[in-house]
């Protein structure tokens, strides 16, 4: 067509991840129409190790504690002529990855958390409150808190007696109104307008004295418990973090009610008001200049959420969560996002389902079973739980131990990414040679197999795995177990890490991991030392991070064998299906 064929790339930091490269071929099909696409990998299809929901803030001044933002929903109904537009509701969460480390009796409080609001104008009013460049918040909008365990006035506050989605529930209030927060240590917010460095716009609200445990309070009204037992029906894994829905497809139920069992632990509610959409003066483009107009279509909404500790101090307004040029509380940010669509439509493709992970860690009430927009979008294959999980997580009604009884993750799912993306760019795809589909990776995998001539795996030194002795050996955790790291520990109350909680070290590791060695230290002879341990030994074993509702925890793999082929073409119907037979030459 007599037009110049780009140049080549030659700077592979421009190259697209995985990730984005299926997101682009689902989304934006035409840019890859007929393009020649070939899996190097042969037997292996290779996978993001993706999910949809976001890692919490931690910070190195503050072991242990977490904060995050989701929203309750992925994708919020927007009306294009205004009439039946819905609020976004986004729900900020506090815990403790250890809750005794943050018992102190009556106050286990954090001063602040801050979240921002990227690119819009949330401020009620252009005047300040009267205590410095503070603003109430939007008039249509609303901030809720979920009181108990502060102190307020000396003593310790009962949990409210309605919860957070009923209409009658109170305001939060803000810093200025009477009485005064301090020294009374009430939960209190105020919002701020700012610029950061690259001329991008934010509003942020602080989140003051949000409790960072959730005991069981007795009400001095109604005389009932409310709050979270301390067993493990209650704290999955043993922590006070529950995102999910529970007990139906909302959020009815959180810590104002009464009784067992989990419930939903956000400690604050921010209702983000359709108005906005109709109000041009408060958008701003990403670099800072204003839209004028407000947005004519599907809006995202991005969210960042962060611990309030000195480096987010002595880099006034930005935000914390850097790693270059020079660090600055690096995991110290929780970035999140949410969008105001007409149709489902308006979520990628690749945030529309879990992927990975416990589907109880599934923040949002679309992906729940029943849902129009994105019904049973969670990870179906982690584990078929026991009967207390079916009746506390109803929304979650597809449950399997493991795909296949092999694989812990949602195969199917990651075949779809890219199946979907092949048939709508109409691309040419091929793979090398072998058995199509027969694994699937997601990094981390050391495993061959004796067709290809390693009868025993990949030879490696073992350290790493767990030998006191530094000898070698072989590992394989593509045929044969998926390993999770642990801590080095005698007795069983040893720390795990939860990659799909982004735990990935533990908290007084965080030093070493960011600026010194960019690792854990290997071994398990001493203290301070961390190896690789079967997956289902460290869920069934540990008392510090058990999960109630796996009886029998078993160990996932990386091989679809047979069934990947067919499950990758997913023709349909069971009588018509691709493989491939075996044989020699």
């Amino acid at each position: 067509a007599g037009t110049t064929p780009p140049a080549a790339l030659d700077n592979m930091s421009e190259e697209l991840t995985l990730r984005l490269l299926l997101e682009d071929m689902n989304t934006d099909p035409t840019k890859y129409q007929h393009a020649l696409l070939i899996n190097l990998h042969g037997e292996l299809m290779p996978m993001p190790s993706i999910r949809n929901y976001s890692d919490p803030a931690k910070s190195n001044e503050f072991p242990g504690l977490r904060v995050v933002t989701h929203p309750e929903e992925l994708r919020t109904h927007r009306d294009p002529s205004g009439v039946t537009t819905d609020d976004v509701y986004l729900r900020v969460y506090c815990w403790s990855s250890d809750p005794s480390t943050y018992y102190t009796g009556a106050e286990p409080v954090f001063t602040y958390i801050m979240m921002d609001i990227m690119d819009v104008d949330l401020r009620g009013s252009l005047t300040d409150d009267g205590f410095g460049s503070y603003y109430p918040f939007h008039p249509d909008g609303d901030v809720q808190a979920m009181f108990g365990g502060t102190t307020v006035g000396g003593g310790t506050s009962d949990y409210p007696l309605v919860n957070m989605t009923d209409p009658t529930f109170p305001s939060a209030r803000a810093y200025s109104q009477a009485p005064q927060p301090y020294p009374a240590k009430d939960m209190r917010y105020f919002v701020y307008f700012g610029t950061l460095a690259s001329g991008r716009k934010f509003t942020r609200l602080y989140f003051l004295n949000t409790p960072v445990r959730a005991d069981v309070v007795n009400n001095s009204v109604t005389l009932v418990n409310q709050g979270l037992y301390q067993n493990t029906r209650s704290r999955l894994y043993g922590l006070e973090y529950n995102p999910a829905p529970v007990e139906g497809v909302d959020f009815s139920r959180d810590l104002s009610a009464v009784g067992d069992g989990p419930k939903n632990t956000a400690r604050w509610r921010i209702k983000v008001p359709k108005e906005l959409l109709s109000q041009g003066g408060r958008w701003y483009n990403v670099d800072g200049t204003p839209m004028g107009a407000a947005p004519t279509g599907d809006v995202q909404l991005t969210t960042r959420t962060f611990i309030y500790d000195s480096a987010a101090a002595s880099i006034w307004p930005e935000t914390p969560g850097k790693m270059f040029p020079t660090p600055y509380s690096p995991d110290n940010l929780s970035e999140t996002y949410s969008w105001w669509g007409e149709t489902r439509e308006a979520v990628p493709m690749t945030e529309r389902s879990q992927f990975l992970g416990d589907p109880r860690f599934n923040p949002y009430k679309d992906l729940l079973n029943g849902d129009p927009d994105f019904p049973n979008g969670y990870n179906w294959h982690f584990d078929d739980f026991d009967a207390t999980v079916a009746a506390d997580f109803p929304g979650i009604t597809r449950k399997f131990d493991r795909w296949d009884g092999r694989m812990r993750q949602d195969v199917p799912r990651f075949f779809q990414l890219l199946r979907s993306g092949l048939v709508s760019s109409k691309a040419i795809y091929t793979t090398l040679t072998g058995y199509s589909y027969y694994y699937m990776g997601h990094g981390n995998e050391i495993g061959y197999d004796s067709s290809n001539g390693y009868p025993s795996s990949i030879p490696t030194h073992m350290r790493p795995f767990g030998d006191p002795l530094d000898g070698v050996g072989f590992v394989n955790n593509i045929t044969g177990q998926r390993r999770y790291v642990r801590e080095h520990k005698s007795t069983n109350d040893y720390w795990w890490g939860m990659p799909w909680l982004g735990e990935l070290y533990p908290d007084g590791a965080g030093a070493v991991w960011f600026y010194s060695t960019g690792n854990l230290a290997a071994g398990n002879t001493g203290i301070n030392q961390w190896y690789r341990q079967r997956d289902s030994w460290c869920v069934n074993n540990s008392t510090k991070f058990r999960a109630q509702g796996t009886t029998s925890f078993n160990s996932g793999n990386q091989r679809t064998q047979t069934k990947g082929s067919v499950s990758f073409m997913n023709n349909g119907v069971s009588s018509s299906y691709f493989n491939h037979h075996f044989s020699s030459g």
